[in-house]
């Protein structure tokens, strides 16, 4: 008897990242923890009003990029987590999970397809 699991990518197709050292991750792939159960997948950015690049801003903006989180022994969890503002963290199990930078930046007449968004990440302990 054959038994299979559906998931938009499965953990065998994740990237395989490291304990403190910072990873990218595109909108839509998976990362796995080296030696742990712990996978994340980049689901979206969910807003994104950081100041443009090419202009000068009053204000820095922001994005929030939503994240799903298993394993780790936490289970599954929804993070939103903050390029700009606070928090760029969240703990999650035994893990830190901290977005480290969004790209590309925003530019003035340049809409940011969602595919396009690459996330720089990294898991550390507390």
């Amino acid at each position: 008897m054959l038994l299979a699991a559906c998931s938009s990518q499965s953990p065998a197709s994740a990237s395989i990242v490291v304990l403190d050292r910072d990873f990218d991750l595109k909108a839509g792939e998976t990362a796995r923890l080296e030696d742990s159960d712990l996978v994340m997948r980049f689901e979206a950015v969910t807003s994104d009003s950081r100041c443009p690049a090419d202009v000068t801003c009053i204000t820095a903006g922001d994005a929030l990029v939503r994240l799903h989180v298993r394993g780790g022994g936490a289970g599954d969890r929804t993070l939103e987590l903050h390029a700009v503002e606070e928090p760029k963290e969240a703990i999650h199990g035994p893990f830190v999970i901290r977005l480290e930078d969004l790209r590309p930046p925003p530019r003035v007449g340049q809409p940011i397809e969602a595919s396009d968004y690459v996330a720089t990440l990294r898991i550390r302990r507390p």
